[in-house]
């Protein structure tokens, strides 16, 4: 009869998985008690995702690069977490207050351990009832070698239920990976990755399910996604023309659909290389073959107008690192690592010289943030003055992200105020080299938000 019991028991429990799944956290609810849903996808620039009342980011971070990487240890530091932030933060009782902006708060909870998700090609993304995010692949080559180069995309519910992996590509730091509405009015992960020869373009659907991977170009030399602005849902990028002298035509291709469009067949002997895309304005190099002078230009490109001859001067230099919207104008990073703002009147300010920083983070409102090793700067874009948001800490500069006026980042540990007795045991300890995520708001108060190992 207990057996039988026992038997029944396990049995209800065993139903009771199949409808619960395997969520680890709670589900998220709006202030109408219901599940939230994102009818259109949303980024927080990568690094953090926020949802309701929660804030979800990779616990801490670990390089793929690292000598000594392990993904099985990495993923117990850089899983994925979430911390609620609709009240106060809370700490244990023996927390002396001076600690707490370098101790783990009570709220923070593991939504799935087992998957790297603070590193290097961190991305995240919202849609319907899923978050988004980038891993490094764990896939074995035919040789059965590790290549964590290649970035894995996977979905997983908010109460961290249903994670699945989507696709995996190949992987280096001109690779473009991005969620973007299609002409269909359906959501496409589009992957700009490096193939056998130059780059390749693939696309797949999400949403209610996950479709099938894509390819809709090969042997591309430079690329320009659609983003949320563009008009045309697609990628412009370049290919060689097959002339009898070198030439590079301007293609384009719909990722919804796959129609492929040439834009501009190129003139004999002319070069063209895409830079950027904001909206219907692309940005692009020109060589043109009775100049050899390589040069910076911008056009609107449309239904209307596709032609790229060199009309629209938008920058002296020859190449530049990163063009973006910000505020009245455009963020331009040069190659030699100069940080200019250029206005939507031509003019120029040159924000900061290389040596003043080394990542270009995000604008946001009339502010750029940049970092370095030690810390994170912000310059007005209207007066251009220099302030510190976050400086005397030991951080992965450019690995960051912003949400609801806080700043996020990854350092390590601050120092504790110690008691002799704790100071005599934290010396006989091993030293915790993790880097972790923080917070900070705009007036320099940090707080730790990442669990300890």
């Amino acid at each position: 009869m207990k057996k039988k019991w026992l038997s029944i028991i396990a049995l209800v429990f065993c139903v009771a998985l199949v409808f619960t799944g395997c969520a680890t956290v709670g589900n998220v609810k709006d202030e109408n008690g219901k599940s939230i849903y994102f009818e259109e996808a949303i980024s927080f620039g990568g690094h953090v995702a926020e949802i309701g009342d929660y804030l979800y980011y990779g616990n801490g971070y670990v390089a793929t690069s690292d000598d000594e990487f392990d993904y099985k240890e990495a993923s117990k530091v850089a899983y994925l977490s979430r911390i609620d932030l609709s009240e106060n933060l809370t700490f244990g009782e023996d927390v002396k207050g001076v600690n707490i902006p370098h101790t783990s708060p009570n709220e923070i909870e593991a939504v799935t351990k087992g998957k790297l998700v603070g590193y290097e090609n961190q991305d995240m993304h919202l849609l319907g009832e899923y978050l988004y995010f980038t891993s490094a692949n764990v896939h074995k080559t035919d040789t059965m070698e590790n290549d964590y180069s290649q970035v894995s995309l996977f979905r997983v519910k908010f109460n961290g239920d249903g994670l699945e992996e989507i696709a995996t590509f190949k992987n280096d730091s001109k690779s473009v990976i991005t969620l973007q509405k299609g002409s269909d009015g359906e959501y496409y992960f589009v992957a700009c990755v490096p193939a056998e020869e130059d780059y390749n373009i693939y696309s797949v659907k999400v949403g209610k399910s996950v479709g099938k991977v894509k390819t809709l170009a090969e042997k591309v030399t430079s690329f320009a996604v659609a983003d949320e602005t563009s008009s045309q849902r697609n990628v412009i990028y370049t290919v060689d023309a097959e002339k009898t002298q070198t030439t590079i035509s301007v293609k384009a291709v719909d990722f919804a659909s796959g129609e492929e469009t040439t834009l501009d067949s190129g003139v004999s002997g002319s070069s063209t290389t895409l830079i950027a895309r904001i909206g219907d304005r692309v940005v692009y190099s020109y060589k043109n073959p009775e100049n050899t002078a390589e040069e910076i230009f911008s056009k609107e490109i449309n239904s209307t107008n596709t032609n790229f001859s060199p009309t629209e001067k938008f920058y002296n230099a020859t190449s530049l690192a990163l063009v973006e919207k910000a505020y009245q104008g455009f963020i331009v990073k040069t190659t030699g690592g100069a940080l200019v703002y250029k206005t939507l009147d031509g003019t120029e300010e040159n924000l900061l010289d290389s040596s003043k920083y080394s990542d270009y983070l995000f604008t946001i409102g009339d502010f750029a943030y940049v970092s370095n090793a030690t810390g994170i700067q912000r310059v007005s874009l209207v007066d251009y003055s220099v302030e510190t948001v976050v400086k005397d800490v030991k951080m992965i500069s450019g690995e960051c992200g912003y949400a609801d006026g806080y700043v996020y980042f990854y350092a390590q540990l601050g120092e504790l105020e110690l008691d002799e007795e704790e100071s005599e045991e934290n010396e006989e300890s091993e030293k915790d080299e993790n880097y972790y995520m923080y917070r900070s708001d705009m007036l320099g108060n940090i707080q730790l938000i990442g669990k300890r190992v």
